[in-house]
This record gives C-alpha cells, structure tokens and sequence, in this order.
C-alpha cells in the first residue's frame, strides 16, 4: 500500500515563496540551520564516505547554512506573516 502524501495548496496568489516558506512554521529558519549544523557534523564524524567527498558535502551544507544565516537577517522570523 502506497503512503497518501498530502499536498499543500499556495491560497494567496500574492504570497512569496519565500514568505510561503518562513510560514510554514513559527521557527522553520532556526530549525532548518540547526537541521544543516547537525547533518555537517555529523558528515564530518562519519568514516564509511571517502574523505574528499565527505570535505564537498561539508562545503555544500555550509554554503546552505550561510544562505540561512542570510535568509535570516532579511526575513527576520517575528516579521513574516502567517
């Protein structure tokens, strides 16, 4: 039996999707740099991924955390609108 996966729908056709993205829920931005700083560390810690592409995923998931941290401060949380 196949899972029933639930779509969710854009209501506003003047919603961003930035703006769809941060409403998702009240801390997706703090949750999803936390999500990345966990995944990198423990990438780093893993022995089983050869070390040059352990070195490109460490490097891929930072560059995502740093457009978090950019994110963050141009969308601060307490301002978007659910």
């Amino acid at each position: 039996m196949k899972p029933k996966i639930k779509v969710m729908k854009n209501e506003s056709k003047n919603i961003s999707g930035m703006n769809y993205f941060l409403s998702l829920a009240p801390d997706i931005l703090t949750e999803t740099k936390n999500f990345l700083f966990e995944l990198m560390e423990e990438t780093a810690r893993t022995k089983n991924i050869p070390s040059q592409r352990r070195e490109d995923r460490i490097y891929i998931i930072s560059q995502l955390f740093r457009l978090f941290n950019e994110i963050e401060i141009q969308f601060p949380e307490e301002k978007v609108e659910a």
